[in-house]
This record gives C-alpha cells, sequence and structure tokens, in this order.
C-alpha cells in the first residue's frame, strides 16, 4: 500500500505473536525534519500498530530479524517491572538526522511530562535515552502510556526521510 510517497510493508516476527511494520519512500533534503501537518496526520492514522514484546526471548527475535532484514527496530516491550519504548536504526545502517533527533528529544519530553503530571496515569520513574540511532524509553507502569509515548516518536523515527547513514 502506498500512502503519500510511503509504501508500506509488513514484517511478521518468528514469534508469531505480534507484527512489525517498515516503510520507505521519496528522499528529502536531510536537515529537514518530516512536519508536514496533513500527512503526519495520514500516517498516524493509517500507521500499523507498533508491536509488543512480551519477554527477552521475543524481544532478542524480533531485534535479530530487524537485523536480517536490516530494517529498523521500533517495539513496546512488556518486561515485569513495566513497558519500555526501544528504536534503533543501526539494523538498517541508518541514524537520525541531527534535526530529526532533536524533534524526537522534544517529543519525548512533551509526552512524558504529560503523562508524569497526570495523577489518574500511575508512573514509577520514567527515563529516557536518546541518541543518533538509540532510543530507549522506560519505565511506565501501563502499556497504554507506552503506546501514546511510541504514537508520538514513531512518524519521525521511522520516516526515512529523517535519516542518514550511519557513521561507523
Amino acid at each position: 500500500m502506498a500512502l503519500n510517497g510511503i509504501k508500506w510493508y509488513w514484517l511478521v516476527p518468528h514469534t508469531g505473536n505480534s507484527s512489525a511494520c517498515r516503510w520507505s519512500g521519496g528522499r528529502r533534503a536531510q536537515e529537514q525534519v518530516h512536519t508536514d501537518p496533513c500527512r503526519r496526520k495520514n500516517v498516524s492514522e493509517h500507521s500499523p500498530e507498533i508491536p509488543l514484546y512480551e519477554g527477552q526471548q521475543a524481544i532478542e527475535e524480533a531485534y535479530q530479524l530487524a537485523e536480517t532484514e536490516q530494517e529498523p527496530f521500533f517495539a513496546v516491550e512488556r518486561y515485569e517491572e513495566g513497558y519500555a519504548i526501544t528504536f534503533d536504526l543501526l539494523p538498517a545502517g541508518k541514524q537520525l538526522a541531527p534535526t530529526a533527533r532533536k524533534e524526537v528529544q522534544t517529543r519525548l519530553t512533551h509526552q512524558i511530562e504529560q503523562i508524569v503530571g497526570d495523577s489518574s496515569l500511575p508512573t514509577t520513574e520514567v527515563s529516557k535515552s536518546v541518541n543518533d540511532s538509540l532510543g530507549s524509553v522506560s519505565l511506565f507502569d501501563r502499556e497504554e502510556s507506552a503506546r501514546r509515548v511510541a504514537r508520538a516518536v514513531a512518524p519521525i523515527v521511522l520516516d526515512e526521510a529523517n535519516w542518514v547513514d550511519a557513521s561507523r
């Protein structure tokens, strides 16, 4: 399926309990963050569900699949302590352009502040770490809180227009 120049594909991980997505599209100027409000709205309305992996084995199998397919890894992960979000562009040999990285950090901070500040949402200590190719946010008490944050950054992280080749 193509949507606004983005081709959507489905991958079914070896775990069989969830699905991951990947998409590709035309290149834009590498320093431009994808912020077209009409396109972003369409992408998030039609984007596949972000996969949930439960248990270390499922996470490792999904990551191995991303490496084999040379695709980015993006998931909500469930641990005994709570839920985490992880993304890694290195399996695709890419990293975020500097402006995209800043936008991801801004969105993460905004979403985390809203969740922590909402007394109706239980939270423990939430931490975030974002570099050029890897991001992690943990731990959330509820899956929905983790998904809310993941949905806020996935359109930027997974849009190839916001990637540059990884410096290895």
